[in-house]
């Protein structure tokens, strides 16, 4: 992955939820974004920020439920994050 979506990544990860929501997938069972709040007592709201953020990155696999919700679930348990130190296509913030 180029830099600046690694570093995305990084900061994702390291947020106060992020691995609690990960592990809250780790059986590989489709979930809704309501379903993992409710096991880990977070906001809905918070849970479907970080599950979003984790789809948009590649982590988490994410299809419609109904027109207005979606279901969630890890990739794989082992996640590798690797970065391209020779890609300087975009700046860092």
């Amino acid at each position: 992955m180029d830099q600046q979506t690694f570093r995305h990544a990084v900061l994702l990860l390291s947020g106060e939820h992020s691995l609690s929501i990960l592990k809250a997938l780790r059986d590989g069972r489709w979930r809704l974004s309501s379903e993992v709040a409710k096991d880990l007592r977070i906001h809905i709201t918070t849970a479907s920020k970080f599950l979003q953020r984790l789809a948009e990155l590649g982590l988490v696999e994410q299809r419609p439920h109904d027109a207005r919700t979606f279901e969630y679930r890890l990739r794989t348990t082992r996640l590798k994050l690797e970065v391209d130190l020779e890609d300087d296509s975009g700046p860092l913030r």
